[in-house]
């Protein structure tokens, strides 16, 4: 019988494995250990707190150590009589990482650093201490060319500390104008695309960053978000495919900050998609869309969904009304040769309605499992009260009209459309 402790553990793994995304590849993931030399750099490879976020043990042990360094006089320019408690939030403390790396390794002991976990599937992996969280100086380009010179392949693993005290850049009251990574990864990124090798980036935040510089000059860009303990568990099996990656992004990921607000759901024919074509927003944007689209991650294996073919025994649509349930009967593939997971996706639009609707909602989703070659029938259901929304009369509810219902595996990525048709309270129309 096994112990809680051991549930707890499985079920860590599982949900770390889940939400790591792959968002893009081509085709150098997964690895084959000790094919290529790999160099490791980047200052997230070897630090386990960075893994960690606000809400956690390692961020509560943090706050006593914080307070004391500050109200012992210990951090320059701060007055211990005039601090108040909210200060901590924004208070750099310089010297004290070791110190909070430290409380998290003996927090958590058996957990590997990314690094650690590499090094465990790949005795060929070496690692360069290259990049900064935070730096006040230029990285030397000729520093960066000459550390991966031998590599056959350069992995980077980057990222932001995420916590309430200390020197982060995201968590509780922690806020920045740019999103950006911290630091001098942005350079180093730049320095190793300029030597030629082919480059895999890990991203480690608990946020939505601007990563176009990332996805630009990676062959492959993988973020994991915070997964604590199980961060090398997950990100090591992953890259060499031990794992096959199946998360999904729950944000809208744009290309440059100007661009935000950016989102999935934005008003019909008012943001940069409109059904009848792109619209163009931005003059000095050659792609008006997102850098990665909301419910968009990879797989090792490749996937289609369809509508449900009608046939003899059942003339029903593949996608209908009933009793108030929009109800899509999908037929979903894996068309690769590896077994996998994904999430298939529900999106609905309003084609009639005298206030301006979303351009997608998503209704529904589910997840699902199949080996390589196999296809599955799949049913997804939404109440059309998910639909509903204030209308002119202040009441809520749904005007008669068309709904077209999407289909896919991202909101960039719907290949299935049908049409339903409504009446007053969302139930079917005569004969429809």
């Amino acid at each position: 019988m096994r112990s809680d402790r051991e549930e707890a553990a499985e079920v860590r793994r599982a949900i770390a494995a889940r939400g790591t995304v792959l968002l893009q590849n081509d085709g150098i993931l997964p690895l084959t250990p000790g094919e290529r030399r790999i160099v490791v750099v980047g200052p997230a490879a070897d630090e386990l707190r960075i893994h960690f976020g606000a809400y956690t043990s390692v961020a509560g042990a943090e706050m006593p150590l914080g307070m004391m360094t500050v109200m012992e006089g210990k951090v320059p320019g701060i007055d211990p009589a005039t601090f108040n408690f909210t200060d901590i939030f924004t208070t750099r403390i310089p010297g004290i990482d070791p110190t909070f790396e430290g409380v998290t390794r003996d927090l958590h002991p058996e957990a590997p650093t990314v690094l650690d976990a590499l090094r465990e599937l790949d005795a060929k992996v070496e690692f360069v201490s290259l990049g900064r969280f935070e730096a006040d100086d230029s990285l030397d380009a000729g520093v960066v060319r000459a550390a991966v010179v031998e590599a056959d392949l350069v992995l980077a693993v980057l990222g932001e500390r995420t916590g309430w005290v200390g020197n982060n850049t995201a968590g509780e009251n922690q806020t920045t104008a740019s999103p950006s990574l911290p630091g001098d990864q942005e350079d180093l990124l730049e320095h190793l695309a300029a030597t030629g090798k082919p480059l895999v980036t890990v991203v480690v935040s608990g946020r939505l960053l601007l990563l176009e510089k990332a996805a630009r000059v990676s062959q492959a860009v993988l973020p994991a978000p915070l997964l604590g303990e199980e961060a090398g568990t997950t990100i090591a099996p992953t890259l060499y495919g031990l794992i096959n990656p199946s998360g999904k992004l729950p944000s809208t990921f744009p290309r440059h900050l100007g661009q935000i607000p950016l989102y999935h759901g934005h008003h019909h024919g008012s943001g940069y998609e409109h059904p009848t074509g792109t619209r163009q927003g931005y003059g000095d944007l050659d792609t008006q869309g997102p850098l990665y689209a909301f419910g968009h991650g990879l797989s090792y294996t490749t996937f289609e969904v369809a509508l449900a073919e009608r046939d003899e025994s059942d003339d029903r649509p593949a996608v209908e009304l009933v009793d108030g349930v929009v109800r899509a009967r999908l037929t979903v593939a894996n068309t690769g040769a590896v077994d996998g997971e994904t999430v298939v996706q529900l999106y609905a639009r309003d084609e009639f309605a005298s206030v301006v609707r979303p351009v997608r909602q998503l209704i529904a989703f589910t997840r699902v499992a199949l080996a390589a070659g196999e296809s599955r029938s799949v049913v997804l259901e939404a109440p059309v009260e998910r639909l509903h929304y204030t209308l002119t009369d202040g009441r809520r509810g749904i005007e008669p009209g068309d709904v077209t219902v999407l289909a896919g595996l991202a909101a960039d990525a719907l290949s299935c459309a049908a049409t339903v048709t409504v009446g007053w309270n969302g139930r079917p129309t005569a004969g429809a």
